[in-house]
């Protein structure tokens, strides 16, 4: 057995990523912002304009912030004013709706990013193919074998998706608490290969986010 750790950025090294063709690239912690301005369909125009705002709302118009810095704030200020009430300077409810406009610009980003079906106004969950996950999961990993990903996204659970057969079940893979007869997890059947393998044989893949 085998324990892979894919650091937080891993995707930005992914084979399909390139500048010139798509300028949106996978985030970092750093840069998630910058990113945010690059993304390109139209649909998405106002929901990023308003996020921008929040930002400079908060950090001023020379922000120069973190995506943890950012929703950190909002997290903390929120539950703060659960506790003293509004201020004359800030409202629950309008903090409120900027996380969550926040967190609707991380799937925009990520969409964007990593989705094939970027510029289609009918998306899909399809996914831009990485050859290094493909190969590391089809030659190199072996059933029993454990992930830590720090990543935000899910390009090594679509290649193991694509290629893990009778190395990969999802519905045992993640180490999700499946209560009784299972019926805490649903939707893993999408992410099972042609032919997923046994309980006690899976690829185990841990994910966790950090800053």
């Amino acid at each position: 057995m085998a324990l892979f750790v894919f650091g937080a950025g891993a995707t930005r090294a992914c084979s399909f990523v390139d500048p010139q063709k798509n300028p949106c690239i996978p985030p970092l912690d750093s840069d998630f912002f910058t990113q945010l301005q690059r993304v390109r369909n139209e649909k998405h125009q106002d929901l990023l304009n308003k996020v921008i705002r929040d930002v400079v709302i908060l950090f001023g118009t020379n922000f120069s912030v973190t995506l943890e810095t950012v929703f950190a704030t909002l997290e903390h200020t929120i539950r703060m004013l659960r506790t003293t009430g509004d201020t004359r300077s800030f409202k629950r409810n309008d903090l409120t709706g900027m996380r969550d406009r926040l967190l609707q610009a991380i799937a925009v980003v990520l969409e964007e990013s990593l989705g094939a079906h970027v510029l289609t106004d009918h998306p899909d969950r399809s996914h831009y193919e990485c050859d290094h996950h493909a190969r590391m999961v089809n030659e190199t990993m072996k059933s029993k074998d454990d992930i830590i990903s720090f990543n935000y996204d899910c390009t090594i659970d679509f290649a193991l998706k694509n290629h893990g057969s009778g190395k990969w079940n999802p519905r045992y893979g993640y180490g999700f608490e499946l209560g009784p007869r299972g019926s805490n997890l649903t939707g893993d059947k999408f992410w099972s290969p042609v032919k997923p393998t046994e309980k006690d044989k899976t690829i185990r893949l841990l994910t966790t986010i950090c800053g």
